[in-house]
């Protein structure tokens, strides 16, 4: 059966950013509540975005507290990522613990903490893309970081 969007609430964490802001627009048309869950607030489409919470979603402890203020909902979107380009070799430590803490452990945690607010049959989207599972050159840690949260969302 299809699932229809119109009536439902769901919450999109970074909202504000290209595929996010969209996203929102998108559920909006469809009928839906969209609240939002976003590091800065200023960028949101106040026309989409019914209501919102901050959190950078490295602190854990805030995501479940922005989770909690925007409950009950229906579905969650998960459109955060950050980027690096360049060989293993070339990426320093830093770069590396916030590829995998925006990319990998974020996603978990954000569906821990938003499945006690879920409503009966709903529904976790962890937005990726192929290089999660078929990765390319210079690409390789932000590919790893991706696998890992696919992985995960797999299991």
């Amino acid at each position: 059966m299809a699932r229809t969007l119109a009536g439902s609430h769901v919450v999109v964490v970074g909202a504000t950013g290209v595929l996010g802001s969209s996203i929102a627009v998108q559920l909006a048309a469809a009928g839906a509540k969209v609240s939002a869950i976003v590091r800065d607030h200023t960028q949101l489409d106040g026309a989409s975005v019914s209501q919102y919470a901050l959190a950078d979603v490295t602190d854990h402890a805030a995501l479940s507290t922005a989770f909690a203020s925007v409950a009950p909902f229906d579905g969650v979107v998960n459109a955060t990522g950050v980027v690096a380009f360049g060989n293993i070799a070339e990426l320093d430590d830093s770069t590396l613990a916030a590829l995998f803490a925006v990319n990998a452990i974020a996603p978990v945690v954000m569906l821990r903490e938003s499945a006690p607010h879920l409503a009966d049959g709903g529904f976790f989207v962890n937005l990726s893309g192929v290089v999660a599972t078929q990765p390319v050159a210079g690409m390789a840690a932000y590919s790893a970081s991706k696998a890992a949260a696919w992985a995960a969302m797999s299991a």
